[in-house]
């Protein structure tokens, strides 16, 4: 039996560029994104035998070259896809680029490791079946998901996030599970790029993907013995290894910031303890971990403290619920000063889903539902986009009113428990001095008694989705319309002077292009603010001179494309001064006036604190 790195052939002759894997879909927070995927993954194999909650260690390690399977035919294949995109007809300086650090990667004498494991879980079964089970779903399968009904992760898009976090582009598996089966296959995912027989003659044209293991018909390694023994998974449970682990300052804070925020839930009912190095997050200690974080960055943490005080401590009111589809549900609301009035979402999982806000109140609070009926958690899991960060009725394929119905009422109850903490007075009626100090404009939101599915927030028409609505901050008596969190407007702006909120043409397109604009080709970067977990940043090169609108889309694990709404855009001038930029849709801003070609520097931010991965479409307004 041979065993070997063997790249698939393109039967057809297409060509899979470096984006084509959907790896560069997380590129602007890929910390948070591998965080949320691997441990919702962990938490779907959760053994029921095992005692105790399931356990993720995240460990940094060095092997030697020659330890790594298949280097010399990795270094090869990569040698070959940079001389193929090199040359005139399809060169790709981004391609080349991140082949020219693999080649440096794979070349060095000591390699680093990122090598996540977990336990108390099932390992990855079916790993002798073809085209089913959870090891071909991880290593084979692409944007389908074979899990259980009651599962958060689909092994689809989001399972890229791996490949991302791995400078050789290369990961490799193993698992033992509770058969007692064992299972090992690295996989490459560069570019399609010219195969080569044994004497180096070119043979044809492979895909983008190739896989570590058996090399006929590219099967997994499943005698034990067989398996290098770095690479065994010597106990029940899976083991990933992301070869090339890119470390920066920071990284481990990073993580444990984002484990924090996504399943504080989960670590506090003892259902999830993850280790990363040195540093445990259990439910013993996640209580001071959130503690810290606050007091080190309290702009980032200041909702997560809040969320998890109202889920653990005494001074809360709690209500409980039986609702149409969705069963039981759970809510804590607690009361405190600063808070952002919004109510943090959970299934059974413990895993955060997204933040339920537009409660018109002036009371400020912080809330926790939980729905944890096991026949509800299927309905709201068929609900779930890829990205698993909200609940949408219309993926309901059965009947998708009645879905509605089931959110609304949701909603509806969620509204009813906020009124709730209004506190009563025999009068009727209570005298707040000042009231109007505390409460947000008009327009931005809707009354607590609104008709069912009326609400801001709740679900409009798929055309005119907007993910997570805006909400503004109250004003100041006599103080101007500012921002406090340094993205606010400054002196100066940039284009025109008027903000179209969205409720004209472009609103029937999903918030794409007006008329009397071309969408054309510009390259941007987008990624996450490593200080904030809600701006972004965007930098690039307008191409000449014109005016020119950027809009912003969210994409979720299947590749769908939402537009996404975002809050005070502004641009770094020439005198590295920052000026604002107006909006000319929930999900746009423009005219962006460039009287030459021109670098640009872009922040924004948007309200859902979930890691969005978001890209761009550039327009040019006609002259």
């Amino acid at each position: 039996m041979t065993y070997g790195l063997r790249f698939v052939p393109s039967m057809d002759g297409s060509l899979e560029g470096i984006n084509d894997a959907g790896i560069e879909t997380f590129a602007g927070n890929r910390l948070a994104s591998l965080a949320r995927e691997q441990a919702q993954n962990s938490l779907d194999a959760k053994n029921p035998a095992a005692k105790g909650p399931v356990e993720v260690e995240y460990k940094l390690e060095v092997i030697d070259r020659s330890q790594l399977p298949g280097a010399d035919d990795l270094a090869r294949a990569i040698d070959r896809s940079i001389a193929y995109w090199s040359e005139s007809v399809r060169h790709h300086p981004k391609t080349i680029s991140i082949l020219q650090k693999a080649k440096r990667g794979v070349a060095r004498d000591r390699i680093k490791f990122l090598r996540i494991s977990d336990r108390n879980t099932t390992g990855l079964l079916a790993s002798d079946k073809v085209e089913q089970g959870d090891w071909f779903s991880l290593t084979k399968a692409s944007g389908v998901s074979l899990k259980g009904e009651d599962a958060l992760g689909s092994y689809g898009i989001g399972k890229n996030v791996f490949w991302l976090n791995s400078v050789l582009r290369t990961v490799f598996f193993s698992t033992q599970d509770l058969d007692g089966r064992h299972a090992f296959q690295g996989v490459t995912k560069l570019v399609s790029h010219p195969d080569a027989n044994g004497k180096g003659a070119r043979k044809g044209i492979t895909r983008s993907i190739g896989f570590y293991g058996v090399t006929e018909e590219y099967k997994p390694i499943t005698v034990q013995t067989e398996i290098p023994e770095y690479f065994r998974a010597d106990k029940v449970g899976t083991e990933i290894f992301l070869a090339g682990f890119e470390t920066f300052e920071g990284w481990e804070k990073g993580l444990i910031g984002a484990f924090a925020q996504n399943f504080f839930a989960a670590f506090h009912h003892d259902s999830l303890t993850v280790r990363i190095r040195e540093h445990e997050i259990s439910s013993a200690t996640i209580a001071p971990i959130i503690e810290g974080l606050h007091s080190s960055d309290a702009e980032n943490f200041r909702d997560l403290r809040d969320y998890f005080d109202c889920l653990t401590g005494p001074d809360v009111k709690t209500f409980e619920e039986q609702l149409p589809h969705i069963g039981r549900a759970k809510l804590r609301l607690m009361l405190r000063e600063g808070a952002k009035k919004r109510i943090a979402m959970f299934r059974a999982t413990g895993m955060l889903i997204f933040e339920q806000g537009h409660f018109r109140t002036p009371l400020e609070f912080a809330g926790v539902c939980v729905c944890d009926d096991p026949e509800g958690n299927k309905f709201l899991r068929g609900l779930e986009p890829p990205s698993h960060n909200d609940w949408e009725p219309e993926r309901d394929e059965e009947d998708p009113a009645a879905a509605r119905d089931a959110i609304n009422a949701l909603k509806s109850w969620l509204r009813k428990c906020v009124q709730s903490l209004y506190p009563e007075a025999d009068a009727g009626s209570i005298d707040i001095p000042d009231l109007e100090r505390y409460l947000p404009d008009e327009e931005d939101e809707e009354p607590l008694d609104a008709p069912r599915g009326e609400a801001e927030g709740d679900p409009v028409p798929r055309d005119e989705r907007i993910l997570e609505g805006k909400m503004k901050r109250p004003r100041q008596p006599g103080a101007e319309t500012a921002s406090d969190d340094g993205l606010g407007d400054e002196e100066g702006d940039m284009g025109g002077k008027e903000e179209n909120t969205g409720e004209g043409g472009d609103r029937g397109s999903k918030g794409g292009p007006a008329a009397g604009e071309t969408e054309i080709s510009v390259p941007l970067r987008i990624f996450m603010d490593p200080a904030s977990d809600s701006r972004y940043l965007i930098h690039g090169e307008l191409p000449a001179a014109g005016r020119y609108a950027i809009y912003l889309y969210a994409f979720g694990d299947d590749g769908r494309r939402d537009p996404i709404e975002i809050e005070r855009p502004r641009a770094k001038a020439s005198d590295e001064k920052w000026i604002s930029i107006p909006r000319k849709a929930a999900n746009a801003f423009g005219p962006i006036v460039a009287e030459n070609k021109a670098a640009i520097q872009i922040e924004f931010k948007v309200p859902n604190k979930l890691p969005l991965t978001i890209g761009t479409r550039v327009t040019k307004y006609a002259d």
